[in-house]
């Protein structure tokens, strides 16, 4: 199986009259193999990155990274045509968990495509599913859980400003094999001058029993709507994380969710 991802792409006129994102959309891919990573080792770690991104212009090349912070690693690259990379592998400072990891991609590039052929900047921001994942055999066959998550997103606002954030709850009925929750999410950083966005989103879906992925709908009253795509990692299902993306008025974001 691949890695799935969701991907957001933001396209940032840069004129001086013209310095706002003028577009924003987001897509979940479960089927690309997006990325992938090999780690090793304690207390030293290894980790082996190499893009296949298919939805952009691929020039991360393969790279061995050394680091000794066992909660994770930063990857940057650039090239002179301004194209530039990063990626981050680690744990959440306050939010730690064991079989997961926090993974997250970030690319920018630049065409002449703005207004009256000034440029323009394309910002593409990938969340992945990583971590030790439970085994089918090891999903437990009844039972509930609530586990306690930690949300966040790439900007909702399309103004510079940040996306929304919270703490919150998601239940598995593992007899029924459905996955139910309703976070209130807020934004973790806006313009002076603005309110900052919130924003009540629902998830709805079912936990697959042929492979153990979790699957549904993103739904909210404050008029977004998505997909979201999951898994649960590490033994008996301790773990989980949630990719999603949700969009307003034609303008997408990308979110994680990870839950112990």
């Amino acid at each position: 199986m691949g890695t799935p991802y969701v991907e957001s792409v933001q396209i940032r006129g840069m004129s001086p009259d013209y310095i706002i994102p003028v577009e924003a959309t987001a897509r979940l891919n479960v089927a690309a193999d997006a990325i992938g990573i090999t780690y090793t080792g304690s207390p030293t770690q290894s980790v082996r990155v190499h893009n296949r991104f298919t939805s952009w212009s691929s020039d991360l090349t393969s790279a061995d990274i050394i680091f000794s912070d066992v909660n994770g690693v930063v990857f940057n690259a650039g090239r002179e045509n301004r194209t530039g990379h990063g990626f981050a592998f680690g744990k959440i400072s306050d939010f730690q968990t064991i079989y997961t990891w926090a993974t997250y991609h970030e690319a920018s590039y630049y065409d002449q495509g703005g207004p009256s052929g000034s440029s323009r900047q394309f910002i593409v921001f990938n969340f992945l599913l990583t971590g030790y994942k439970t085994l089918i055999n090891d999903i437990p066959a009844s039972g509930k859980k609530v586990y306690d998550c930690d949300l966040d997103t790439t900007t909702v606002a399309y103004d510079g400003s940040g996306g929304v954030s919270a703490r919150g709850n998601v239940t598995v009925d593992f007899s029924h094999r459905t996955i139910t929750s309703s976070i209130v999410a807020r934004q973790s950083g806006w313009i002076a001058g603005n309110l900052p966005i919130s924003a009540t989103l629902n998830l709805a879906g079912n936990l697959s029993s042929s492979d153990g992925s979790m699957s549904g709908d993103v739904t909210s009253p404050d008029g977004f709507t998505g997909q979201f795509y999951g898994s649960l990692f590490g033994p008996q299902g301790t773990e989980m994380q949630i990719i999603f993306t949700i969009s307003r008025s034609g303008r997408g974001a990308a979110g994680r969710i990870i839950c112990k």
